[in-house]
């Protein structure tokens, strides 16, 4: 798909289905790092925030879009499941509640971060919460792995 291609998608879609809630919009498309690269600097939020959303971005650019200043955009990385622990944990100290309630519910975030989110008494609740209850999913994946017979 083609940065304009990309563009007139984002803009022929009506507000109130841009972003988070509608992310299928974009979230797959196979993007050239040239497009992505272009996306990048666009001056809409609703094209970068659909950018950070695609699961097909490269981390490079998920890494640059983790600093936008816009929080949607941001949240978008933090809700991308290939966005890499590195980049989440660094978003993980973010200003907005948003933003860090997407790392604790993300998979690809580390246990030391959701550790640190979970164990944090100036999280909001419900980020805590979240932080606390992947953690113990994660825990219970590793439990029936382990008590799985081996071959």
């Amino acid at each position: 798909m083609t940065t304009e291609e990309f563009i007139i998608k984002v803009e022929n879609t009506e507000l109130s289905e841009k972003g988070k809630a509608n992310n299928n919009l974009t979230g797959k498309e196979e993007l050239s790092i040239e497009t992505q690269k272009e996306l990048l600097t666009n001056e809409n939020r609703w094209v970068r925030s659909n950018l950070a959303g695609n699961i097909n971005t490269s981390n490079d650019i998920l890494g640059i879009l983790s600093e936008d200043e816009e929080r949607w955009v941001r949240i978008e990385v933090a809700g991308n499941k290939n966005t890499i622990p590195e980049t989440l944990h660094i978003l993980s100290e973010d200003e907005d509640e948003g933003v860090r309630f997407e790392i604790a519910i993300n998979p690809n975030t580390s246990i030391t971060t959701l550790q640190i989110i979970a164990n944090n008494e100036n999280e909001d609740n419900n980020v805590r919460t979240r932080a606390n209850n992947n953690l113990n999913d994660r825990q219970e994946q590793e439990e029936t792995v382990s008590k799985s017979p081996t071959k």
